[in-house]
């Protein structure tokens, strides 16, 4: 019950739009942190 009320929630989000502000938070979260775990890697790969 509870999992098909999410859904309509999600569809009703979708179609209203307000889905790519909520994807959008997550979505620069992990880009972020992948920018910094890439950068940790790279300092540690070219450190003479």
């Amino acid at each position: 019950m509870k999992l098909k009320l999410f859904f309509i929630v999600l569809l009703a989000l979708l179609a209203s739009g307000c889905a790519e502000s909520i994807i959008a938070v997550p979505k620069a979260v992990l880009t972020g942190t992948g920018n910094v775990i890439s950068a940790v890697v790279d300092a540690l790969i070219f450190w003479d």
